[in-house]
């Protein structure tokens, strides 16, 4: 743990100061003290250490006494909008300090993001693959911070998250480096910092760093005097966050939050996470379900989707906002969508990759069609191929190892960069089983960074295909173990599964569906049959969206009503212990067959399993076959260094 928090606050001379120490708030003996005799606060100036007690001393102030207003600081510059002062809540005892300005909401336009944001430093080569993965982000970002180069500090701790998204402490290091980089930026860029360092905080005590640590109140401290809130001490931050105070700094940040729905949803699910953990308020359970019909609610297409800005899919590295959302969305309500993470021309390599393996396929469910008519075969399944539901419309290809590569990252000559201007030479993509942005959501939502792909499939429904039923991929294997964990919050899954429409899913051909919350099967089915409410929530989504659902969630495939066929990827990602027996079935040999129970079957499934590896071995060795030309150069790996 990087250790920015510093025990005080050290001694300055802020740019605020050059007002009269009697129109400031705040700790004028910190923020001032270096000050020269020329500003309007020093530490000889009338009301030095002093600061304004009530209301009426600051109204008094407002009215008569304001410096003149500066130039938008706006953080949502692209909207042209200058914002007007804000008035501090009367219910506040704290009097806000002179140098507030506007809490902007970013509706019609997005907000700018700091250059420093863009990793203008970072090369794109080193942003994904083992070259991300080999490089000690880290220690890097701890050398740019103690020699005072902050800007490329950043840059390597958004790194260093995006490697191990789901470490907690890590978030907190970043969103500490940001808070100082903001004391010394523009005042156009110092707000955002501010807000994303705020959030990146936040997202590290959501993920298990400790507040104090973590660094939130020495955050909030600077973010509340920039965005003209209230400025309380660190231990009445960290005692509790007053409402009101709350308020404040959440309508500051609405703009970089995305806009007052996006601001809606971050405030709320900071407060269901709170109330999660509160155990004098029911068992986690109940809580659980509480949080889900507040975070959750309505059930609508918009409160489940996080929508990536622009500065997110340039860099191909998500920030803070977007990461702290995706979690939350998951965490309680079992799915997410985000818009805006793959390249349209990814899709088309793998949505004609795709439509190949459906033609190839073709006769044989043409074949099982005829069958079914005819001898009422119900349910078409081999290695490969297999029917969905109750229908002769619905079908899932598995895909071989042989078959991934459209899916994959690849090199492309002279294409076009994101404005549609032609490069020339070679670019990588930024493909889609292993696009950096997928996996490093994979991996803050399964909380490691050791995982693999279970199953890789096209699912593909015909037209007039009937919508499915619901169902679950699995049942949690530890289901049964939780009456022994007791008042425990609900456990991560032990995989997820990445939706990528192919097309552009719509109401007519076939939307997904999901019933949120029902991930969280803790209850007894006396509980779900007299819920009031079923969350359903049918998700339509464009070409480069992607959505991530808990494998435990009850989901379903819409009914396809247009003239054509509509394919979507189906990728599971799952924790290295973790193995679905419904996609993975091992080989036995016949000796297997021949034992008397199905106890010894069971207990001995694994040896046989072996056992029959080494049968093939040998049996290719009898026919000149060289096997070590076809074992791989890696088998003695150590399974821990397998990470993403």
């Amino acid at each position: 743990m990087l250790l920015l928090i510093p025990l005080a606050m050290s001694a300055t001379c802020e740019w605020w100061c050059k007002w009269p120490c009697t129109q400031l708030n705040g700790a004028t003996e910190v923020e001032c003290d270096t000050c020269e005799k020329d500003s309007g606060c020093h530490a000889d100036a009338v009301g030095f250490g002093a600061q304004q007690e009530s209301m009426e001393d600051y109204t008094i102030w407002k009215d008569t006494k304001r410096p003149p207003a500066t130039p938008s600081t706006s953080p949502c510059s692209l909207s042209g909008v200058t914002p007007s002062p804000t008035t501090p809540p009367s219910s506040l005892s704290a009097s806000p300090s002179p140098h507030t300005h506007a809490s902007p909401t970013c509706d019609a336009a997005e907000a700018e993001a700091p250059a420093v944001l863009a990793l203008p430093d970072i090369a794109p080569k080193l942003r994904s693959d083992d070259a991300l993965r080999l490089r000690k982000w880290k220690n890097l970002g701890e050398e740019h911070y103690d020699g005072g180069r902050l800007g490329l500090a950043v840059q390597h701790f958004v790194m260093a998250v995006h490697v191990t998204s789901w470490v907690g402490a890590l978030w907190g290091d970043l969103g500490l480096v940001l808070t100082d980089l903001a004391k010394e930026a523009s005042t156009l860029e110092r707000l955002p910092l501010l807000c994303e360092a705020w959030i990146a905080i936040e997202l590290g005590v959501a993920l298990g760093a400790e507040r104090k640590s973590a660094g939130l109140d020495h955050s909030l401290v600077h973010l509340s005097a920039a965005a003209g809130c209230p400025v309380a001490d660190d231990e009445r931050w960290s005692a509790a966050l007053p409402s009101e105070a709350q308020r404040c700094i959440e309508a500051a940040c609405e703009g970089w939050l995305g806009g007052a729905a996006a601001r809606s949803r971050y405030s709320t699910a900071r407060r269901v996470l709170a109330q999660s953990r509160d155990t004098n308020k029911g068992t986690s359970h109940e809580r659980h379900k509480e949080a889900v019909q507040q975070l959750c609610v309505p059930a609508e297409k918009e409160r489940v989707t996080v929508v990536l800005r622009s500065y997110e899919r340039e860099r191909q590295v998500l920030g803070a906002v977007s990461a702290y959302q995706a979690w939350a969305l998951f965490r309680y309500c079992g799915v997410v969508a985000l818009r805006g993470v793959l390249n349209s021309r990814d899709v088309d390599r793998a949505l004609n990759a795709s439509q190949a393996q459906i033609q190839k396929e073709l006769p044989t469910i043409m074949r099982y069609r005829e069958d079914r008519k005819r001898f009422g075969a119900r349910k078409l399944k081999t290695e490969r191929l297999t029917s969905q539901d109750e229908s002769d419309l619905r079908y899932e290809i598995k895909l071989n190892l042989a078959e991934t590569d459209p899916y994959l990252r690849s090199l492309h000559h002279n294409t076009q960069d994101s404005k549609g201007e032609k490069v020339g030479g070679k670019e990588v993509s930024g493909g889609i089983v292993d696009n950096e942005m997928v996996l490093a959501l994979s991996k803050l939502l399964l909380h490691s960074n050791a995982m693999a792909i279970d199953t890789m499939s096209t699912v593909f429904s015909f037209p007039n295909c009937p919508r499915g039923r619901w169902h679950q991929d699995i049942v949690d294997p530890r289901e049964h173990a939780s009456t022994l964990l007791g008042d425990a919050p609900l456990v991560l899954p032990p995989g997820l599964v990445l939706v990528v429409p192919l097309v552009n899913l719509t109401k007519d051909n076939g939307l997904m569906e999901f019933r949120l919350g029902s991930h969280d099967t803790r209850g007894s089915a006396e509980d779900d049959e007299t819920s009031e409410v079923k969350l359903d929530v049918a998700l339509a989504a464009e070409v480069g969206s992607v959505t991530l659902f808990d494998l435990r969630i009850q989901h379903r495939g819409g009914a396809n009503h247009s003239p054509e066929s509509h394919p979507i990827l189906y990728v599971e990602y799952c924790v290295p212990w973790f193995r679905n027996e419904i996609n993975l079935k091992d080989r036995h040999t016949a000796s297997w067959d021949a034992h008397p129970s199905l106890t010894r079957r069971a207990l001995l499934a694994r040896l046989d399993t072996l056992a029959y590896t080494r049968l093939l071995e040998e049996e290719l060795q009898l026919r000149s076959f060289d096997i070590a030309a076809l074992r791989s150069l890696y088998a003695d790996y150590e399974a821990r260094s397998l990470v993403v």
